[in-house]
């Protein structure tokens, strides 16, 4: 297991080479800083899959690398990998690879204020489940962030997640993206835990949207950090499309009176009577 430190700038200070690998359920591989790493063919294991754990520089804007190995049987039998960040400066951007385009599950663990990026790339497919695990709501994971001199300019995109979008902690949502459109599909729920958030924070954002084919599971708390860092539902830009054909819900399992505001709510969920969404939670 690597060991990182907070002034860590200089990746490959424990590169590690294998010509196979399986990372069995309920194991943890951290390589750390250490993108020149190569593991050959990355297999899925029959019993389940475990983490595999990677981190980038200290130093804002930096663009995750990905390191080498063929990692496509893991993905699609919903290995999971994630991305953490080693700056807890408020503020501090990390971008994910833009050539890595498919996931198993996808754990994004941003540290205290520090903020993890989707990639700029056109289509992401997660395999599994979207797990955001920032360390409190200043912790944000967004579509886009175009401040970044290394995010470039950016582009029309779509992340696909096959399972849920969990949000056990931290924020999730779209910033300054203009008329781009950016886009989630979410084949389940999307979840919303206690002290966590989704946003939508600049309101010159026009094109972002949210397709959801299970429930809206609304759990947060309504508590504020900053005024730009809220536990709470708030989608008063985005579109939220409700889609498939199994009965969905608005909903909170530990209340009623969550903060969920929306801008447009469509609901497309097939020609049957018996198919429905039902909303029994307080909006605004």
């Amino acid at each position: 297991m690597a060991c990182i430190h907070a002034d860590q700038v200089t990746p490959n200070f424990e590169v590690e080479n294998c010509a196979s690998l399986q990372i069995d359920q309920g194991s943890v591989l951290d390589i750390g800083y250490n993108p020149g790493s190569n593991f050959g063919v990355v297999s899925s294991n029959t019993s389940g899959n475990g983490n595999f754990r990677l981190t980038t520089s200290f130093t804002t804007g930096t663009v995750y690398v990905f390191p080498a190995g063929d990692f496509s049987d893991f993905n699609v039998n919903k290995g999971t990998t994630e991305y953490y960040t080693i700056n807890p400066n408020s503020g501090t951007i990390f971008i994910l690879p833009p050539g890595v385009t498919s996931y198993g599950n996808l754990i994004l663990s941003p540290l205290l204020g520090s903020n993890l990026i989707m990639p700029n790339n056109s289509y992401t497919t997660i395999n599994g489940n979207l797990i955001n695990r920032g360390q409190n709501v200043r912790s944000w994971n967004t579509m886009s962030w175009p401040d970044v001199p290394r995010y470039g300019i950016v582009v029309a995109k779509t992340v696909y997640i096959k399972g849920n979008l969990d949000i056990q902690s931290g924020s999730f949502g779209w910033y300054q993206n203009g008329n781009v459109a950016q886009n989630v599909i979410v084949d389940g729920d999307v979840i919303i835990d206690p002290h966590a958030g989704i946003d939508d924070w600049d309101a010159g954002d026009i094109n972002q949207n949210v397709s959801i084919g299970g429930s809206l599971i609304n759990n947060s708390t309504g508590e504020a950090l900053t005024a730009m860092s809220h536990s709470w539902c708030r989608l008063q830009q985005a579109n939220v499309i409700f889609i498939g054909n199994n009965s969905a819900l608005i909903t909170s399992t530990v209340g009623t009176t969550m903060i969920t505001s929306f801008n447009k709510v469509t609901v497309n969920k097939g020609n049957s009577q018996a198919t429905t969404l039902t909303c029994n939670i307080g909006e605004r």
